[in-house]
């Protein structure tokens, strides 16, 4: 089973753990992200965390169309093309280790221009 988190740091360790790396690495790898980014990165998770709830959607397992309709909507609300690059960067960090190796490939090609 996935683990669900809001706080992003926890949700990025889980991640980590979950694809089969060990709580070291996951410790080093979550060490190398530097405090304010730490925080951009909590407050795009939450706020993608929230929209799927919203929509009772799991955050980790919803599907490419449910992340690119989470994507629209920002742009609809005036988002800049950079700032939902990096919601995108958040979600896809998480699909990547976790999913399938196929699922893996689908978010590799996912790109905001």
């Amino acid at each position: 089973m996935f683990c669900i988190e809001v706080d992003s740091l926890e949700a990025d360790r889980c991640s980590w753990i979950e694809a089969g790396y060990s709580a070291e690495v996951a410790q080093t790898a979550l060490a190398a992200l530097k405090g304010s980014s730490r925080k951009v990165y909590d407050s795009r998770w939450k706020a993608y965390v929230q929209w799927c709830s919203d929509r009772r959607l799991d955050p980790v397992t919803v599907n490419v169309t449910e992340v690119l309709n989470f994507l629209q909507e920002l742009a609809t609300s005036g988002k800049a093309c950079d700032t939902i690059k990096g919601y995108l960067t958040v979600i896809s960090q998480r699909h990547s280790r976790i999913m399938s190796p196929t699922h893996h490939v689908t978010w590799g090609k996912l790109h905001v221009d």
